[in-house]
């Protein structure tokens, strides 16, 4: 339920802009669903992140806020969400995005995951292209002179896509993205982001490129043709453990009426070395589209109108903000809840870019799992991820529908790694559930220390480590 004090708009960019509800709250900032006003009644409704009051008193919140919007200004496609424009008065930064009448992806896997049922193939595959087609227009976008950003997402994952009702996948939230021109780093190179979708050299403090965003990709087109998570019911060190070593379950024998040809596409995304997968985002996107499996923007379209369970809601909250009175009182928008409480999202929240990120006002909770990725990690996990890792690359027939319904769902899994890459301070986006972690490894401008190559398993040919 949203207060009277919540209701009351608030009128920005001099008076180019109405907030309105706040519909989401996370570490850094709010995201309000607003409008935005022109000559002779010219108006869109559109979505506004606005940064904690708190946070906005500092300067380099205030750049990295900014940042984020620069840098997803210049990717300019139909597969990743538009930023319109920023808005600065005084202290107060405001980032005004383009309202998708649709679903968080996330909103529209999870559930299915936890009731044993899974997303149509070819949607999710007509899903997947588009949202490569989108990272490859990040990875090749431009600055002002023509000069190569080589943007880089680092948290590609079912959060951070949105399915419009009108069939369209759009990549969100460039808050960790890494690119040529960002102004702000965090201390030490630390950046946030969701260890079950990282690459390998991601976790392993190693420089990434586009191949990383290829890696995490198939991971979620792995989940969305598996209706399982990758690492379900794993600890957070057994993961990081899995992720650097390439142990990744076989998608046939998880899901063995997947088509060979599409599990080969997935299997190519999901290789350990980057000169293993595909060299762009767009070659894995063709790749996708010549299993000649896909569905089109129409079917996806009819397919998120029938599944998603919040967009009359959403066409009621839209009509309110269309009907409002053109006026707007200049008050104080609404102050984000108690530092330390979390912000459930409602329903309405789901399909407003960068609405997922549900972290506390206050600083993440930081566990310091190790000095390094070896030691601690590989003697934690191994025994247990090597026999969680047998124990479903067994060949089996698919399990029931009331048998998976009776598996619950692990929360999306999230740490801070330490990469040698300039970065913004912005959280990112992760569910109320999730666990934060750190890993330490290395210092700006110099790889982490990989875990010993003595303690890796051997090459068993079963498929547990892939042979590169």
């Amino acid at each position: 339920m949203h207060s009277a004090e919540d209701r009351a708009p608030l009128s920005v960019g001099d008076g180019k802009y109405v907030v309105f509800d706040r519909i989401a709250a996370g570490g850094m900032g709010s995201v309000h669903i607003g409008r935005m006003r022109g000559p002779r009644g010219f108006g869109r409704v559109v979505a506004i992140k606005r940064l904690h009051p708190h946070l906005a008193l500092e300067r380099d919140f205030r750049q990295a806020f900014v940042d984020e919007a620069r840098t997803a200004s210049r990717v300019q496609h139909a597969n990743v969400a538009q930023m319109l424009d920023v808005v600065v008065e005084g202290d107060e930064v405001f980032l005004v995005m383009e309202f998708v009448h649709g679903a968080v992806l996330s909103g529209l896997l999870l559930p299915r995951i936890k009731r044993g049922e899974r997303i149509p193939l070819r949607v999710s595959l007509g899903i997947m292209s588009q949202v490569l087609q989108g990272l490859h227009a990040a990875h090749t976008a431009v600055d002002e002179s023509g000069a190569p950003l080589h943007i880089i997402h680092r948290d590609v994952s079912p959060q951070n896509v949105l399915v419009g009702a009108d069939g369209m996948a759009r990549v969100i939230d460039f808050g960790v993205a890494k690119a040529n021109g960002r102004l702000v780093t965090t201390e030490d190179g630390a950046v946030k982001g969701k260890i079950a979708y990282m690459a390998p050299e991601y976790v392993a403090g190693r420089d990434v490129s586009g191949s990383a965003d290829v890696f995490s990709a198939a991971v979620v087109l792995w989940e969305l043709l598996a209706g399982k998570r990758m690492y379900e019911s794993q600890e957070e060190r057994q993961v990081v453990f899995m992720v650097v070593h390439g142990a990744v379950r076989r998608l046939g024998k998880v899901a063995p009426d997947v088509p060979p040809e599409v599990e080969a596409v997935v299997t190519k995304g999901l290789a350990l070395r980057p000169e293993d997968r595909y060299a762009t985002a767009l070659e894995m996107a063709v790749a996708i589209e010549a299993t000649g499996r896909c569905a089109t923007t129409m079917e996806i379209g009819q397919w998120v109108r029938e599944a998603s369970d919040t967009l009359s809601a959403q066409r009621a909250l839209v009509a309110r903000i269309e009907t409002t009175p053109r006026e707007a009182s200049s008050v104080a928008a609404p102050a984000p809840g108690p530092v330390g409480t979390e912000h459930e999202p409602t329903p309405l929240l789901l399909p407003v870019a960068f609405a997922e990120n549900t972290e506390a006002a206050a600083p993440p909770r930081r566990r310091w799992l190790a000095a390094t990725l070896g030691g601690a990690l590989l003697a934690l996990g191994t025994a247990g991820s090597l026999a969680w890792l047998r124990m479903h690359n067994t060949p089996s027939t698919a399990p029931s529908t009331a048998q998976a319904a009776t598996t619950p769902a692990p929360a999306a899994e999230t740490v801070s790694v330490t990469t040698p890459v300039a970065c913004a301070l912005v959280p990112v986006s992760a569910p109320p559930t999730a666990r934060s972690g750190v890993v330490r490894g290395g210092h700006a401008g110099k790889a982490a220390p990989h875990p010993p190559t003595t303690a890796r398993p051997a090459t068993t040919g079963d498929g547990l480590f892939p042979r590169n």
